[in-house]
Protein backbone atom coordinates (compact mmCIF):
# COMPACT_ATOMS: atom_id res chain seq x y z
CA UNK A 1 0.00 0.00 0.00
CA UNK A 2 2.86 2.09 0.95
CA UNK A 3 4.56 1.60 -2.50
CA UNK A 4 1.60 2.12 -4.47
CA UNK A 5 0.79 5.57 -2.58
CA UNK A 6 4.29 7.26 -2.23
CA UNK A 7 4.33 8.49 -5.90
CA UNK A 8 1.32 10.49 -5.68
CA UNK A 9 2.76 12.73 -2.74
CA UNK A 10 5.07 15.15 -5.20
CA UNK A 11 1.74 15.06 -7.36
CA UNK A 12 -0.23 16.37 -4.71
CA UNK A 13 2.68 18.53 -3.13
CA UNK A 14 2.38 20.58 -6.52
CA UNK A 15 -1.32 20.41 -6.59
CA UNK A 16 -1.44 22.67 -3.85
CA UNK A 17 1.52 24.95 -4.01
CA UNK A 18 -0.47 25.63 -7.75
CA UNK A 19 -4.16 25.78 -5.78
CA UNK A 20 -2.82 28.44 -3.41
CA UNK A 21 -0.97 30.73 -5.95
CA UNK A 22 -3.84 30.69 -8.06
CA UNK A 23 -6.65 30.40 -6.56
CA UNK A 24 -6.95 33.81 -4.31
CA UNK A 25 -6.07 35.76 -8.11
CA UNK A 26 -9.17 33.78 -9.33
CA UNK A 27 -11.37 35.20 -6.23
CA UNK A 28 -10.41 38.41 -6.71
CA UNK A 29 -11.82 38.79 -10.07
CA UNK A 30 -14.77 37.20 -9.60
CA UNK A 31 -15.27 39.01 -6.70
CA UNK A 32 -14.25 42.18 -8.96
CA UNK A 33 -16.96 40.84 -11.34
CA UNK A 34 -19.65 41.26 -8.86
CA UNK A 35 -20.59 37.10 -9.17
CA UNK A 36 -20.42 35.97 -5.48
CA UNK A 37 -23.36 36.57 -3.76
CA UNK A 38 -22.76 39.59 -1.28
CA UNK A 39 -25.61 38.58 1.00
CA UNK A 40 -25.80 42.42 3.06
CA UNK A 41 -26.05 45.56 1.80
CA UNK A 42 -22.79 46.80 3.94
CA UNK A 43 -20.40 44.42 2.17
CA UNK A 44 -21.83 45.25 -1.42
CA UNK A 45 -21.55 48.93 -0.40
CA UNK A 46 -17.51 48.40 0.82
CA UNK A 47 -17.56 46.64 -2.85
CA UNK A 48 -18.82 49.35 -4.56
CA UNK A 49 -16.94 52.26 -4.21
CA UNK A 50 -17.24 55.47 -3.06
CA UNK A 51 -21.25 55.80 -2.03
CA UNK A 52 -22.54 59.56 -3.25
CA UNK A 53 -24.54 61.30 -0.68
CA UNK A 54 -26.12 64.34 -2.74
CA UNK A 55 -29.96 62.77 -3.86
CA UNK A 56 -29.16 64.49 -7.31
CA UNK A 57 -26.21 62.43 -7.60
CA UNK A 58 -27.90 59.35 -6.94
CA UNK A 59 -30.76 60.26 -9.05
CA UNK A 60 -28.32 60.63 -11.97
CA UNK A 61 -26.61 57.28 -11.61
CA UNK A 62 -30.40 55.45 -11.26
CA UNK A 63 -31.26 57.31 -14.28
CA UNK A 64 -28.33 55.73 -16.17
CA UNK A 65 -28.39 52.30 -15.02
CA UNK A 66 -32.25 52.24 -15.97
CA UNK A 67 -31.29 52.56 -19.29
CA UNK A 68 -28.79 49.91 -19.01
CA UNK A 69 -26.89 51.07 -22.22
CA UNK A 70 -24.06 53.43 -20.38
CA UNK A 71 -20.60 52.25 -21.23
CA UNK A 72 -18.88 54.45 -18.27
CA UNK A 73 -21.20 52.41 -15.31
CA UNK A 74 -20.87 49.03 -14.09
CA UNK A 75 -24.35 47.22 -13.76
CA UNK A 76 -24.50 44.15 -11.01
CA UNK A 77 -27.97 42.04 -10.22
CA UNK A 78 -28.18 40.25 -7.04
CA UNK A 79 -30.51 38.40 -5.31
CA UNK A 80 -30.85 39.30 -1.63
CA UNK A 81 -31.40 36.69 0.77
CA UNK A 82 -34.80 36.10 2.55
CA UNK A 83 -33.76 38.19 5.56
CA UNK A 84 -33.30 41.21 3.87
CA UNK A 85 -36.25 40.35 0.79
CA UNK A 86 -38.71 41.00 3.98
CA UNK A 87 -36.82 43.83 5.07
CA UNK A 88 -36.89 45.33 1.55
CA UNK A 89 -40.72 44.65 1.69
CA UNK A 90 -41.57 46.42 4.79
CA UNK A 91 -39.34 49.10 3.52
CA UNK A 92 -41.68 49.46 0.56
CA UNK A 93 -44.78 49.71 2.14
CA UNK A 94 -43.41 52.90 4.38
CA UNK A 95 -42.25 54.49 1.06
CA UNK A 96 -45.61 53.88 -0.36
CA UNK A 97 -47.36 55.24 2.52
CA UNK A 98 -45.22 58.23 2.70
CA UNK A 99 -46.12 58.49 -0.97
CA UNK A 100 -49.77 58.65 0.20
CA UNK A 101 -49.16 60.77 2.93
CA UNK A 102 -47.45 63.42 0.12
CA UNK A 103 -50.09 63.19 -2.43
CA UNK A 104 -48.46 61.25 -5.08
CA UNK A 105 -50.67 58.07 -4.37
CA UNK A 106 -54.71 58.44 -3.56
CA UNK A 107 -55.73 58.53 -0.20
CA UNK A 108 -57.41 55.49 -0.36
CA UNK A 109 -53.60 53.29 -1.49
CA UNK A 110 -53.65 50.18 0.11
CA UNK A 111 -49.56 50.54 1.21
CA UNK A 112 -49.83 47.71 4.01
CA UNK A 113 -51.47 44.99 2.04
CA UNK A 114 -48.60 45.09 -0.95
CA UNK A 115 -46.86 41.46 -1.13
CA UNK A 116 -44.25 40.23 -3.49
CA UNK A 117 -45.83 39.16 -6.77
CA UNK A 118 -44.03 36.47 -8.06
CA UNK A 119 -40.63 36.73 -7.48
CA UNK A 120 -38.98 38.52 -4.96
CA UNK A 121 -37.40 41.40 -4.95
CA UNK A 122 -33.83 42.26 -7.27
CA UNK A 123 -30.79 44.25 -5.73
CA UNK A 124 -29.50 46.24 -8.55
CA UNK A 125 -25.79 47.93 -8.07
CA UNK A 126 -25.30 50.85 -10.69
CA UNK A 127 -21.02 52.35 -10.27
CA UNK A 128 -19.16 54.88 -12.48
CA UNK A 129 -16.17 53.48 -13.93
CA UNK A 130 -14.67 56.37 -13.66
CA UNK A 131 -15.85 58.23 -9.90
CA UNK A 132 -16.37 55.21 -8.80
CA UNK A 133 -19.66 56.31 -6.81
CA UNK A 134 -22.31 53.90 -6.48
CA UNK A 135 -25.71 53.58 -5.69
CA UNK A 136 -27.62 50.40 -4.70
CA UNK A 137 -31.60 50.12 -5.60
CA UNK A 138 -34.04 47.71 -4.85
CA UNK A 139 -36.28 46.72 -8.29
CA UNK A 140 -39.76 44.99 -7.03
CA UNK A 141 -43.37 44.04 -8.51
CA UNK A 142 -46.20 43.82 -5.23
CA UNK A 143 -49.15 43.01 -5.65
CA UNK A 144 -51.61 45.56 -3.14
CA UNK A 145 -55.62 45.50 -2.98
CA UNK A 146 -56.99 45.39 -6.29
CA UNK A 147 -54.05 46.32 -8.38
CA UNK A 148 -50.51 46.00 -8.69
CA UNK A 149 -47.04 48.09 -8.52
CA UNK A 150 -43.63 48.40 -9.37
CA UNK A 151 -40.72 50.52 -7.90
CA UNK A 152 -37.39 51.40 -7.72
CA UNK A 153 -35.87 52.63 -4.20
CA UNK A 154 -32.62 52.92 -2.85
CA UNK A 155 -31.86 50.13 -0.96
CA UNK A 156 -29.88 52.78 1.73
CA UNK A 157 -31.58 55.80 2.26
CA UNK A 158 -35.88 54.41 0.93
CA UNK A 159 -36.49 56.95 -1.74
CA UNK A 160 -38.22 55.81 -4.32
CA UNK A 161 -36.42 56.82 -7.57
CA UNK A 162 -39.58 55.72 -10.38
CA UNK A 163 -42.88 54.03 -9.97
CA UNK A 164 -45.92 52.18 -11.63
CA UNK A 165 -49.18 51.89 -10.51
CA UNK A 166 -52.57 50.39 -11.60
CA UNK A 167 -55.82 49.22 -9.94
CA UNK A 168 -58.44 48.35 -12.75
CA UNK A 169 -61.34 50.78 -12.43
CA UNK A 170 -64.71 49.77 -10.69
CA UNK A 171 -66.93 49.93 -13.70
CA UNK A 172 -65.05 47.85 -16.92
CA UNK A 173 -67.16 49.56 -19.05
CA UNK A 174 -65.26 53.33 -18.62
CA UNK A 175 -63.71 54.69 -21.31
CA UNK A 176 -60.40 56.85 -21.82
CA UNK A 177 -62.59 59.72 -22.07
CA UNK A 178 -63.90 59.87 -18.46
CA UNK A 179 -60.24 58.60 -17.33
CA UNK A 180 -58.79 61.85 -18.70
CA UNK A 181 -61.47 63.80 -16.63
CA UNK A 182 -59.67 62.54 -13.58
CA UNK A 183 -56.40 62.97 -14.16
CA UNK A 184 -54.04 64.03 -10.93
CA UNK A 185 -52.02 67.34 -10.59
CA UNK A 186 -49.04 66.57 -12.12
CA UNK A 187 -47.70 69.69 -9.92
CA UNK A 188 -49.19 68.41 -6.68
CA UNK A 189 -47.51 65.05 -7.61
CA UNK A 190 -43.95 66.72 -8.15
CA UNK A 191 -44.13 68.61 -4.85
CA UNK A 192 -45.07 65.16 -3.04
CA UNK A 193 -42.26 63.16 -4.53
CA UNK A 194 -39.72 65.89 -4.70
CA UNK A 195 -40.27 65.64 -0.51
CA UNK A 196 -39.75 62.47 -0.33
CA UNK A 197 -36.19 62.10 -2.57
CA UNK A 198 -34.81 65.17 -0.51
CA UNK A 199 -34.57 67.36 -4.35
CA UNK A 200 -36.17 70.50 -5.61
CA UNK A 201 -38.10 69.54 -8.96
CA UNK A 202 -39.23 72.65 -11.26
CA UNK A 203 -41.25 72.51 -14.31
CA UNK A 204 -39.13 72.69 -17.64
CA UNK A 205 -40.53 76.18 -19.79
CA UNK A 206 -39.00 74.79 -22.39
CA UNK A 207 -41.22 71.44 -22.43
CA UNK A 208 -44.13 73.73 -21.06
CA UNK A 209 -44.21 75.79 -24.07
CA UNK A 210 -45.13 72.84 -26.25
CA UNK A 211 -47.65 71.50 -23.43
CA UNK A 212 -45.30 69.25 -22.03
CA UNK A 213 -45.20 69.07 -18.30
CA UNK A 214 -41.38 67.21 -17.59
CA UNK A 215 -39.41 68.57 -14.35
CA UNK A 216 -35.73 68.97 -14.32
CA UNK A 217 -34.24 67.78 -10.83
CA UNK A 218 -32.20 70.43 -9.49
CA UNK A 219 -28.68 69.56 -9.43
CA UNK A 220 -29.04 66.98 -11.98
CA UNK A 221 -29.35 66.10 -15.45
CA UNK A 222 -32.34 64.01 -14.67
CA UNK A 223 -35.75 64.67 -15.42
CA UNK A 224 -39.40 63.48 -14.13
CA UNK A 225 -42.69 62.95 -15.72
CA UNK A 226 -45.87 62.65 -13.46
CA UNK A 227 -48.91 61.19 -15.39
CA UNK A 228 -51.73 59.72 -13.04
CA UNK A 229 -55.55 59.12 -12.60
CA UNK A 230 -57.23 57.25 -10.04
CA UNK A 231 -56.56 53.75 -11.16
CA UNK A 232 -53.16 54.46 -12.92
CA UNK A 233 -49.91 56.45 -12.01
CA UNK A 234 -47.02 56.58 -13.85
CA UNK A 235 -43.36 58.52 -12.36
CA UNK A 236 -41.02 58.23 -15.29
CA UNK A 237 -37.18 58.88 -14.52
CA UNK A 238 -36.04 60.09 -17.77
CA UNK A 239 -33.12 61.72 -19.59
CA UNK A 240 -33.84 65.14 -21.19
CA UNK A 241 -36.44 65.21 -24.06
CA UNK A 242 -35.68 66.75 -27.34
CA UNK A 243 -38.67 69.01 -28.37
CA UNK A 244 -39.76 69.43 -32.21
CA UNK A 245 -42.14 71.86 -34.01
CA UNK A 246 -44.14 69.87 -36.67
CA UNK A 247 -45.92 71.78 -39.60
CA UNK A 248 -48.98 70.98 -38.70
CA UNK A 249 -49.12 70.25 -34.85
CA UNK A 250 -47.08 70.81 -31.79
CA UNK A 251 -45.35 67.58 -31.18
CA UNK A 252 -42.85 66.79 -28.23
CA UNK A 253 -41.13 64.03 -27.54
CA UNK A 254 -39.06 62.34 -24.68
CA UNK A 255 -36.98 59.20 -24.23
CA UNK A 256 -37.76 57.40 -21.67
CA UNK A 257 -35.24 54.54 -21.60
CA UNK A 258 -35.40 52.75 -24.56
CA UNK A 259 -38.71 54.03 -25.57
CA UNK A 260 -39.78 57.07 -26.90
CA UNK A 261 -43.06 58.85 -26.14
CA UNK A 262 -44.61 61.46 -28.60
CA UNK A 263 -47.57 63.63 -27.42
CA UNK A 264 -49.86 65.47 -30.44
CA UNK A 265 -51.27 68.96 -29.21
CA UNK A 266 -53.62 70.14 -32.59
Amino acid sequence: MSKRAFPLLPLLSLAVVLTAAILPAFASRVQDRGLFGVTHTEPLREEAGAQPTAPPQRIDLVRRGRTQDDSGLIFVVQQPPEKEQQTALTDARAALQTLVDYGVLPADFPAASCEYQYNPVSRLLYRDRTTGESVSVYVMLLSCTGGSVELTMDVETGAVYALSSYRPPDDPDMDERTMEKMLLDSAAMAEGFAKQLGVSLTLDPVGAAYGYEDYLVEGASSRYFFHGTTYAIDIVLSDPPAFSLAADSMRSTSRFGDDAVSINHN
